[in-house]
């Protein structure tokens, strides 16, 4: 195994998905020192969310979408998620740039609700009942934002990857990334052994 992804949590459960599909598997290593998805990736929030500013972010987050889709319908795995919505309230004064951010939203192919007055207000005792109704008097609501459970999403990922050949070693406490001729050689545990790859993907957070 030639591609030595470090850490399997999210990012690397993910990388090493689609590298998988992309018939790399049986290249492919995951180094865990834990066990999967055992540090900051099931402390995370998963709010999977299609509204940003950045097209760039948007596209990446339009791609995990897919991604669950496959996992759920390909795969039958089930990453408990939660479609929620996403309300965005604001004062009448910020009217303008609630209607620009739907409006960049949709060229992307976001679905959007405008909202005012006694509407917003009605949606948000509904959806956040916690917010006081005179703060604001507009708002958007975004139905397809949903989160998450982030240890399920990321086992997911790693098991559709098994699947597909890639290799997972737990307690692999990778210390150092190895050079020679200035190129990546490989890994060094912290036990002294050395891992040979060509390539060193480090997702450990």
């Amino acid at each position: 195994r030639d591609i030595l992804i470090i850490g399997g949590g999210i990012f690397g459960a993910a990388i090493a998905f689609y590298l998988a599909r992309r018939g790399q598997g049986k290249r492919v290593q995951i180094l865990e020192r834990g066990q999967p998805a055992g540090g900051a990736t099931s402390r995370a929030a998963a709010l999977v969310t299609l509204v940003r500013d950045d097209p760039a972010q948007i596209h990446l987050a339009q791609e995990t979408f897919r991604a669950i889709e496959i996992l759920e319908r390909e795969f039958g795995e089930c990453i408990g998620r939660h479609t929620v919505g996403a309300l965005h309230a604001a004062p009448r004064s910020h009217a303008d740039a609630l209607r620009a951010r739907a409006a960049h939203c949709a060229a992307f192919g976001i679905a959007s609700e405008w909202l005012e007055d006694a509407s917003a207000h009605a949606a948000a005792a509904r959806l956040a009942p916690w917010l006081a109704h005179e703060a604001f008097d507009v708002a958007v609501y975004y139905p397809d934002e949903c989160y998450v459970e982030p240890y399920l999403f990321s086992t997911a990922y790693q098991r559709v990857a098994g699947q597909l050949g890639v290799n997972t070693r737990l307690n692999a406490d990778v210390v150092a990334i190895e050079h020679a001729n200035g190129q990546v050689s490989g890994v060094r545990l912290a036990d002294g052994e050395f891992l040979p790859a060509r390539i060193v993907i480090n997702a450990a957070g």
